[in-house]
């Protein structure tokens, strides 16, 4: 995954020109909660192509998504860096499975 994130900065570095301050963003920087999804989804490698190629027209046409997509992908870098090589516990699919297990019983 981190490699992802890091992919997913890149990206936006090379897909977005404007350079910014990543420390001082101003209200119009907010994403909207769809748009916040999009750059997740983005940085996880989880659009398709032309979900890309959509994304990429969107921020060409809307300089302000374009610097919120771009801080939001910086942000997750930085969270990506942070977290480092952390594994999730070997217990965590046993944990997982029980759970819908138990969701699957109560449907």
């Amino acid at each position: 995954m981190q490699s992802r994130l890091d992919d997913a900065a890149q990206l936006a570095l090379d897909l977005f020109p404007v350079r910014l301050a990543m420390n001082s963003p101003r209200k119009t920087d907010a994403l909207q909660t769809g748009d916040e999804q999009i750059a997740i989804d983005l940085a996880l490698g989880l659009l398709s192509e032309d979900d890309v190629k959509a994304i990429e027209r969107r921020v060409r046409a809307e300089p302000i998504f374009a610097r919120s997509l771009r801080l939001r992908l910086g942000r997750l870098a930085e969270m990506g860096r942070a977290f480092g090589d952390a594994r999730p516990s070997s217990t965590l699919w046993d944990r997982i499975a029980a759970i819908i297990a138990r969701l699957d019983q109560q449907s």
